[in-house]
């Protein structure tokens, strides 16, 4: 991963945990290294650069955390291929978790 400097955003650290609906703190100890981002903190961060985003995702997960780097690796590939589950209580799972929760 590249040195990052998010001060030369419009805004710098302020703006972007603006964004995220966090401290900007908590972005400066990302840079520290004194914590992870979380999937979900990645994911917007790529939304708000423009960029893919589960790709992102994956790419910086594979770089913050070496131990689960298969499965990132994985969830990518079946995105790409697709859902490949024949189960169809799974498979509408994984398409809509939320529903899991609704009841």
């Amino acid at each position: 991963m590249c040195p990052v400097s998010l001060d030369h955003y419009t805004g710098g650290k302020q703006k972007i945990a603006e964004g995220l609906h966090i401290h900007p703190a908590r972005i400066s100890d990302w840079l520290a290294g004194r914590r992870k981002p979380e999937a979900a903190e990645i994911a917007l961060l790529a939304e708000m650069a423009g960029m893919p985003i589960l790709e992102t995702v994956v790419e910086v997960e594979e770089e913050l955390n070496d131990k689960y780097k298969d499965i990132w690796k994985r969830i990518l590939n079946d995105w790409r291929s697709g859902i490949r589950t024949h189960d169809p209580c799974l498979r509408r799972a994984v398409l809509y978790p939320a529903e899991l929760w609704a009841h």
